[in-house]
């Protein structure tokens, strides 16, 4: 049976609320990870959400990790991860050293070139999914001077799932304006950084949203602007219109 003391009660608390309440994905999963490093005794979270069409995880999150580490990530190290095939399937929370011996995850390249890089070296990962779609990861580590997670943090987790699956379902379905293209010569890559430009998020916020590099959308904006003519970055997004 699961026994919490007051501290770890309200912090549990405090992260139901937030499940309720926030209404952006982004914002939902930095708070949960935020709630979670402290009500599971850890120090470095990471999220991300699967993108079936390009078969690659993207929209990053990371707290008290390198940005630019988490981007090799996206680049790379995703795809020579050796976790991530034998966890991601599960509907469940995974401890890292139960679906991998931590001295055989020591030896691979995933973990000596980019867990070691920030200090990651106990995980508990959760892979959200509902009707067959993933909405969401979470990814708790603690370092080398800490103890592996234990059971106990297993069942918190677990207690929070059907939260957190309800709460990232809510926020992902939440209707978005259809946009009709002015210019319809648009990729659909580039409608989306025009859109989020209109946002007034910088290219590095856009990168980090879409899970690639800051050339790629200099690229993407270069060739928004030869296809619309205009020649300033405020004047793109009246490029696009919302329709109901």
């Amino acid at each position: 049976m699961l026994h919490l003391n007051q501290c770890r009660t309200e912090l549990l608390a405090a992260i139901l609320e937030n499940l309720l309440h926030v209404t952006d994905v982004h914002a939902l999963r930095t708070q949960l990870g935020h709630g979670l490093l402290q009500l599971l005794n850890a120090q470095y979270f990471a999220s991300f959400i699967w993108d079936t069409d390009t078969g690659q995880f993207a929209q990053p999150i990371q707290i008290n990790m390198d940005p630019d580490n988490i981007q090799k990530y996206a680049s790379y190290y995703q795809f020579c991860n050796p976790l991530t095939p034998l966890i991601q399937r599960k509907t469940f929370p995974v401890k890292v050293s139960d679906i991998l011996p931590t001295k055989t995850l020591r030896k691979t390249e995933f973990f000596n070139d980019f867990l070691r890089k920030d200090g990651l070296y106990w995980g508990l990962n959760l892979y959200i999914w509902h009707n067959n779609k993933n909405l969401g990861d979470i990814r708790i580590w603690r370092d080398e001077r800490v103890d592996d997670f234990t059971q106990g943090d297993i069942q918190l987790l677990r207690l929070l799932q059907p939260g957190l699956t309800y709460a990232l379902q809510r926020v992902t379905e939440v209707p978005k304006p259809k946009l009709t293209l002015i210019s319809n010569s648009f990729s659909a890559r580039e409608a989306e950084v025009v859109r989020l430009v209109g946002q007034g998020l910088s290219n590095k916020e856009i990168a980090r949203q879409l899970g690639i590099s800051c050339t790629t959308v200099h690229t993407y904006l270069q060739r928004a602007f030869e296809k619309t003519g205009v020649h300033r970055r405020a004047a793109l997004p009246g490029k696009m219109q919302a329709s109901d």
